[in-house]
């Protein structure tokens, strides 16, 4: 007997599927937004970096297959840290962040890329799946898209900017509503969680923060496992927080939100 011959007493609910990997390759997307979340320190190669503000940019996708099985739009979000220099993924030219939405001529602040249109690229992890499908797609760069194609995707409804985006939120600004796009565990409990200034007691929205996490404690505890990193999914970064406020935490140019 099928589940459609089956008697349920009246109507059942269908289950729809919140996770959605993206296919690999090159799409147009949307910066639907770009959250500061605070200051953490990260490692590499078992040292401890400098602290650093964490930046959290949410990507809506627009390629053919970037919707989720309910038909609602799809996400995904990358991490970074607010750092200064020409090598950086915020300045780099290639592939970098801002370069990817005109560079430093064009925008003032981050305010005035929420929504703009850019092309992203990403590419398969190491590990497979039975079937050989990569078990993680992971991002790899993004890059500006040229003014006369960029035109024609404005004005075309396929590439159309969603209404009410998340925007650029500083670390005082952050919503339930923005907190709640980003993976639980990842990098909501990974690295806002983790930053010096939730740690300390002294976040600018340590209210917020903590009524999401007390809304769902088990949604954003992270479960022991096995501490070996290859590929993570896509916006997978590693971050690791220290318990106090640095003495002298890296500042962005007064006269810029860079």
């Amino acid at each position: 007997m099928s589940d459609t011959d089956f008697d349920y007493g009246g109507e059942v609910a269908v289950t729809v599927s919140k996770f959605k990997q993206p296919t690999v390759g090159v799409r147009n997307a949307r910066l639907y937004g770009l959250l500061r979340v605070g200051t953490v320190q990260e490692e590499y190669q078992g040292k401890l970096k400098d602290p650093a503000p964490q930046g959290i940019a949410i990507f809506h996708l627009l390629g053919k297959e970037d919707t989720m099985e309910d038909g609602e739009p799809m996400f995904m979000t990358k991490t970074f840290p607010f750092k200064k220099g020409d090598k950086t993924f915020l300045h780099r030219k290639a592939n970098g962040f801002i370069s990817a939405f005109g560079g430093l001529g064009k925008h003032k602040g981050f305010g005035t890329m929420i929504n703009g249109l850019f092309s992203l690229s990403l590419g398969a992890g190491k590990q497979l799946n039975e079937d050989g499908t990569p078990k993680y797609v992971n991002f790899e760069g993004m890059s500006e898209i040229g003014e006369d194609t960029l035109e024609i995707l404005e004005e075309s409804p396929k590439y159309a900017p969603l209404e009410t985006p998340v925007g650029f939120l500083t670390e005082a600004q952050l919503t339930k509503e923005a907190l709640e796009m980003l993976h639980p565990t990842r990098e909501f409990a990974g690295i806002v969680m983790k930053t010096q200034e939730f740690l300390a007691g002294t976040h600018p929205s340590q209210a917020v923060i903590q009524a999401v996490y007390d809304a769902d404690p088990e949604r954003y505890t992270i479960k022991a496992k096995n501490d070996k990193k290859e590929d993570g999914p896509v916006g997978a970064q590693g971050a690791s927080g220290a318990g106090s406020l640095p003495v002298e935490q890296e500042q962005l140019a007064a006269e810029q939100e860079f």
